[in-house]
């Protein structure tokens, strides 16, 4: 995403609002885990790299099933 951030994805997403998708469960994938800010800006997880295959299906099966 050449002159984006996750951040600002995330804000376009969520101020699409519910009934356009606005509250589907976005995971960060990131190399800097700053947890707080993560989780604060609305992210459902986050994944700090490197991450295996098992991690990610997990996270994601926890993120859709909460």
């Amino acid at each position: 995403m050449p002159g984006r951030d996750g951040f600002g994805l995330l804000s376009d997403i969520r101020a699409l609002g519910p009934d356009a998708g606005g509250n589907v469960p976005v995971i960060a994938m990131t190399a800097f885990v700053d947890r707080a800010r993560i989780l604060n800006a609305g992210f459902k997880a986050f994944l700090s790299k490197p991450f295996s295959p098992e991690t990610l299906v997990e996270t994601i099966l926890t993120a859709l099933n909460d």
